[in-house]
């Protein structure tokens, strides 16, 4: 028989560990920026890499704290949420079947984990991007297409996400989903 291991009766599949782990990355992150950024960092940057606006480190840390928190919150909480709203309110691939009553608590087993991957994947792109501030904050900017590559990596990743997903909502016996 299999086990799993359960906390609020959502499964600690690999992508739920992923979520654990970048969560925990980001607070890590954000403690070391805590610790090394000057009284004034980046608030904004241009694709340039050259810095549009400064702010305060107790405002550039409020705003990651306030990021980083929410997104973690919003994907710790998804499989949970999931279980309880109405399937109409989900949006999948093949919805006539895979909002039917008998079928809807394997579509929100099938898209929890999906769901944790893609708030880990976006936790660390968050990461990414900090670095990225936090390195011109102390005078040592990275390449500019350090960024670039970050965001590239993100949405190929996003793109093999959605078509994974897609596949894995097929409709049982059907070759593709419509």
């Amino acid at each position: 028989s299999r086990m799993r291991r359960t906390v609020n009766d959502v499964d600690w599949l690999p992508g739920r560990w992923a979520l654990a782990i970048a969560s925990v990355a980001y607070g890590v992150w954000w403690v070391v920026e805590a610790l090394t950024l000057p009284a004034q960092s980046p608030g904004k940057m241009g694709f340039d890499g050259q810095v549009t606006r400064w702010d305060s480190k107790a405002s550039s840390l409020t705003m990651s704290a306030v990021v980083g928190a929410l997104i973690a919150l919003v994907f710790w909480l998804m499989p949970l949420l999931l279980k309880r709203i109405p399937s109409g309110l989900v949006n999948v691939p093949n919805p006539d079947y895979w909002r039917r009553p008998e079928n809807y608590p394997e579509a929100v087993r099938r898209i929890s984990d999906p769901m944790s991957r893609f708030g880990a994947a976006t936790l660390v792109l968050l990461i990414s991007m900090q670095v990225v501030m936090w390195a011109v904050a102390l005078g040592k900017p990275l390449p500019t297409w350090a960024p670039v590559v970050a965001l590239v990596l993100y949405l190929a990743y996003v793109v093999s996400w959605i078509a994974k997903l897609y596949r894995q909502f097929r409709v049982p016996g059907r070759r593709s989903a419509r």
